[in-house]
């Protein structure tokens, strides 16, 4: 039975080529979902820290400080839509996919090197 694409790359790559891949797919997933929450934390750090949210309506003009965690979202959300929500994630990204890959290469190798040491 012929091999498909994907399957004959994974054929030729080595074992490290995949850590390495696997490690950036999970720093690119994990930046892509925790991107706004970055947003918001930025904002909230940007203007004294985060203070309890109130039940009160949220007006565009007041702090972000005054409008809590779920206040500075959805002022965010409002402001400058999903663009907003994701502002940040290139840079994030960039230092998310290297760092992951390496991480995952050097896991999964330091685990086979302990394991034939230690037994």
């Amino acid at each position: 039975m012929p091999l498909s694409y994907l399957e004959r790359i994974i054929s030729y790559s080595s074992v490290g080529s995949i850590q390495i891949f696997a490690g950036a797919s999970a720093g690119l997933a994990s930046s892509i979902v925790t991107c706004p929450l970055d947003v918001v934390k930025t904002k909230l750090q940007g203007q004294d820290g985060l203070r309890l949210w109130s039940l009160d309506s949220i007006s565009i003009r007041r702090p972000f400080q005054d409008r809590g965690l779920v206040g500075t979202g959805r002022a965010v959300w409002r402001e400058e839509g999903l663009r907003g929500m994701y502002k940040g994630l290139g840079p994030t990204m960039l230092g998310y996919l290297p760092l992951w890959g390496i991480y995952f290469y050097v896991y999964h190798r330091s685990e086979e090197l302990l394991d034939s040491k230690l037994g």
